[in-house]
């Protein structure tokens, strides 16, 4: 009778062909997977890094849109498009008209009789705009040196606190410092830029309003800020709410959503004024003084 052992060791062998096979493929096939899984990560995380990049540029270009139409220095969006571009692009016009045409003398004498006198023109235009520009850089240098000469006294800070303590509508700057003074840091818009300020009261809520949020529309977009409580060590800045609005007239929007849940929505808002807003009522004007 004949042993089975060789069966058995022929079976066993087998078997773990089998198994290292299958074992093979499977690792294989997670690696593929994973690798798919990685190239689908990246490709995603490349087309958000791409759309974060276009989403950062367009509100580059609407930053710079709304600066360049609410600028009035020196150098605002006007000085771009008067006479000089208008005549500049019409004699451009005329003389592709005269070389297309084959009247190459003719493209050649407008280039020597009128385009370049206007192209000196458009780069005259263009250095005074560049000396203008730093002109107003170096002047806003010299009013950022004059702001930083107080702090340049060394000085052991310990609390401030954020309040318009002159009631003109922009926010001053209280700093306490250790076993000494405490540093009133006044600040003065003279460049026409406004704001509104909204004071809240909580109804149903608690009569700080501490938690609310408070969201405003206007055509440069949205803002947003929280009421709350303390600023900086043992200190608490004011309560009230201040958004600045450049020169615009009015807020178009402005919603508040209480802690309690319930939202309130005030249209047509107008600056320079600070506003009581209490919990389900309608909105109350207070002068800024």
């Amino acid at each position: 009778m004949k042993s089975p052992t060789p069966r058995l060791v022929a079976g066993l062998l087998f078997t773990l062909v089998v198994i290292g096979a299958y074992a093979t493929y499977t690792l294989r096939s997670v690696s593929r997977m994973r690798e798919v899984q990685t190239g689908i990560v990246d490709r995603n995380r490349r087309g958000s890094l791409q759309l974060i990049r276009i989403q950062n540029d367009l509100n580059a270009l609407a930053m710079a849109m709304r600066d360049m139409l609410d600028s009035t220095g020196p150098y605002p969006l006007a000085a771009y498009v008067r006479t000089t571009f208008a005549e500049f692009w019409t004699a451009c016009d005329t003389v592709w008209e005269l070389a297309t045409r084959g009247d190459d003398a003719g493209a050649r004498k407008l280039v020597r009789t009128l385009l370049q006198s206007r192209q000196e023109a458009l780069s005259a235009m263009i250095a005074r705009i560049l000396v203008e520009k730093n002109n107003e850089d170096s002047r806003g240098g010299q009013q950022v040196e004059a702001i930083y000469a107080e702090f340049a006294t060394p000085k052991i800070g310990r609390g401030v606190a954020l309040s318009d303590f002159d009631r003109d509508g922009d926010l001053d700057l209280l700093v306490t410092t250790n076993g000494g003074a405490a540093h009133l840091y006044r600040c003065d818009t003279t460049n026409g830029n406004r704001s509104i300020r909204l004071k809240l009261e909580g109804r149903k809520s608690n009569r700080d309003a501490i938690g609310a949020v408070v969201q405003i529309f206007d055509a440069s977009g949205m803002q947003m800020q929280m009421v709350k409580s303390g600023s900086s060590y043992l200190s608490s800045s004011d309560k009230t709410l201040t958004f600045g609005v450049g020169r615009r007239d009015v807020a178009d929007r402005v919603v508040i959503y209480w802690p309690s849940g319930r939202t309130d929505e005030f249209r047509k808002l107008a600056a320079g004024q600070t506003y009581q807003c209490v919990e389900g009522q309608p909105v109350r004007p207070l002068p800024y003084r």
